[in-house]
């Protein structure tokens, strides 16, 4: 018998950035998937070593809701990312008002640091430091970046992500977002379906039978809520989860302080890092962070472009102007010219908790802190200046023009940033979860550019294929918030003879029929606007095929489903189904249990559907070639 290997190989990396400056058109490599059970052991030793040395992300979901983002902390703590999973109980005795400031702790309305296990109060003088003397603001959150929300926002999350909600949550794909519901009613007659089948166009290689492997060579690694680094008509550019441009000319950067440790920059910027926002201090009086002097003088060694925060403490326009004569004070004596700086010197305003001090709610007071803090700077040279905070804040004490007309970096580890940056360059800290070569720990990431002055979108594009015994079939799903006409071209580049092929050219259909043989690849997907052929996207991967022996056998078993997939992708349900028969086809359907009535019917192995609130029932089926159903398969679930 013949066996078909399918794999990603590390060392196409190398390869891959040997050529890309020699072709047409530019690209970006990304690995995608073995084949358990016909991959041999040591393509999938490739893949695990390329996965285990490349930079990655531990932030998980996949949602693009206000609440959504506000939960980013908690969602899906996991063996990569435990530090913010979920605590198992708030204390009875916090207010849905008080405010979550960190996995551990809530700050209450009374300005209290409390312990959100016990309610007891915190008096650790690290960790809300004494009435003379300011507390490194990360320690309460074990050195890591913490966009703050609500105890009932989070006691929602509890009831909402913990998996103990549902005896059968082991079974969902993504049990943080789908809540399974138990039910002994009969399937419903199909024969009343209201819905006529029509072409799934929404594809995903994410299934029951790959594992993910990203193999970014330049680009620092993305979350799971549809937020893309992308080459867009020649620039790299930052998208967010909806498929709109962030900022073009866009750079990977980094925020660190002393809980990073010591970096080996030179490592960090072969993995991608492009550019460093370093903290030099918090509050005043404070001196420098342990290594704010060492990551400055790193920075400028190496040629990576870098600028400077300061976690503010301010209560008064005077604290303000304290801390602003102060950073120009330790910036003077770090040898940091205001030339030097590529990004500015943030003012980092957050809720701050500090024994026997309050901090502002009146935006008018941050408006005068603010602009003492500015004027401090400016006149001792220093005039790239900006704010930074995160949405629910610049919502509320820092609702000022003054302020927003300033802010050009800001946190949000959801699918979009929530709050829209007006400056001409803007910064969106989009995980505060990432990994990267030479950092211990977690670290920010941030992407920086320049922000489009029109609306400018994206499709997000995802591959899946399946191998046959003539050939492979290759299909992208592109998914665009404002385009819903697309057409697609495929390509593939052999790396041996260093040639492109053209597998289809443009049309409508985003599957595709590859006749190719044994070797290493990139298999490279366009998508245009089928209108206006204006450029929406473009994806490669690297792609390993082989047929050892002979060619596979034909399919001959008993046609069954081998997995299916329900997962949020933004404001729709993403659904999926596979079978073991190469040949044959699947529908998806949906049943919406309060109307009694089948609403929705796909035909292929993915659908794309907009739920409204209410309890349904999916029913997969599985057909063979010739139109005959073999196997069928049905959940429930509340929305």
């Amino acid at each position: 018998m013949g066996q078909i290997i399918v794999r990603v190989i590390a060392s196409l990396v190398s390869v891959a950035a040997a050529f890309v400056m020699n072709v047409s058109p530019s690209i970006n490599v990304e690995g995608r998937g073995v084949f358990e059970g016909s991959a041999s052991s040591s393509s999938r030793s490739s893949l695990r070593s390329a996965k285990n040395n490349a930079i990655k992300s531990a932030d998980n979901g996949n949602s693009n809701s206000a609440e959504d983002n506000r939960l980013n902390g908690f969602a899906d703590g996991d063996a990569n990312n435990p530090d913010f999973k979920l605590p198992s109980k708030v204390a009875s005795s916090f207010k849905n008002s008080d405010e979550v400031v960190s996995s551990k702790y809530a700050l209450t309305s009374t300005g209290h640091l409390k312990s959100l296990k016990t309610g007891d109060i915190v008096t650790d003088p690290k960790i809300i430091g004494t009435k003379d003397k300011q507390p490194d603001p990360l320690a309460k959150s074990d050195g890591r970046r913490f966009t703050p929300i609500t105890v009932g926002d989070l006691r929602k999350a509890i009831r909402r992500y913990n998996p103990t909600n549902s005896a059968n949550s082991a079974n969902s794909a993504n049990p943080s977002k789908v809540r399974l519901i138990s039910s002994n009613q009969p399937i419903p007659d199909e024969s009343k379906s209201s819905a006529k089948a029509k072409d799934s166009t929404i594809l995903s290689s994410k299934t029951a039978t790959t594992t993910d492997g990203v193999v970014r060579k330049a680009y620092l690694p993305v979350t799971n809520y549809g937020v893309e680094w992308e080459d867009y008509n020649g620039s790299q550019s930052f998208f967010d989860g909806n498929g709109n441009m962030f900022a073009y000319n866009a750079r990977g950067v980094i925020d660190v302080s002393e809980h990073q440790h010591e970096i080996d920059w030179a490592a960090a910027k072969a993995a991608g890092v492009e550019g460093a926002i370093i903290r030099i201090s918090y509050g005043w009086d404070n001196g420098y962070d342990k290594y704010a002097v060492r990551n400055i003088n790193e920075c400028k060694r190496l040629g990576i472009p870098f600028g400077v925060y300061v976690y503010s403490y301010a209560e008064t326009p005077s604290d303000g102007a304290s801390e602003g004569a102060d950073v120009a004070r330790l910036l003077q004596g770090a040898g940091v010219n205001p030339s030097d700086l590529s990004y500015p010197v943030y003012y980092d305003l957050e809720r701050w908790e500090w024994a026997g001090h309050q901090p502002p709610t009146d935006p008018y007071v941050y408006q005068n802190i603010v602009a003492s803090w500015w004027n401090q700077l400016a006149s001792a040279g220093y005039t790239n200046l900006g704010v930074y905070s995160y949405a629910n804040y610049l919502n509320g004490p820092l609702n000022s023009q003054y302020i927003h007309d300033r802010t050009s970096w800001v946190a949000s580890y959801g699918a979009t940033t929530l709050f829209n940056i007006t400056t001409p360059l803007g910064g969106w800290q989009y995980t505060s979860s990432g990994s990267v070569s030479g950092i211990q720990g977690n670290v920010d990431l941030n992407a920086f550019g320049t922000r489009p002055t029109t609306a400018t979108s994206r499709a997000h594009i995802d591959f899946t294929w399946i191998i046959r015994s003539d050939d492979i079939a290759v299909g992208a799903a592109a998914s665009s918030s404002i385009y819903n006409h697309m057409e697609y071209r495929w390509l593939a580049y052999d790396l041996l003879n260093k040639q492109w092929k053209t597998i289809s050219d443009w049309s409508v259909s985003n599957w595709a029929s590859w006749v190719t043989s044994n070797g290493d690849y990139w298999l490279h997907c366009d998508v245009r606007d089928s209108f206006t052929k204006k450029p929406l996207g473009n994806k490669t991967i690297a792609f390993h095929y082989e047929i050892q022996n002979a060619p596979a056998p034909v399919f001959t078993g008993d046609t069954v489903i081998s997995g299916t997939y329900a997962a949020w992708r933004g404001s729709n349900v993403l659904l999926g189904a596979t079978t073991n028969n190469p040949n044959g086809y699947t529908i998806i359907k949906i049943y919406d249990y309060n109307a009694k009535q089948w609403v929705s019917q796909f035909k292929g192995p993915w659908a794309l559907w907009s739920p409204k609130p209410g309890i349904y029932w999916t029913h997969f089926e599985a057909y063979t070639s010739n139109g005959t159903l073999k196997d069928t398969k049905t959940y429930a679930f509340g929305v």
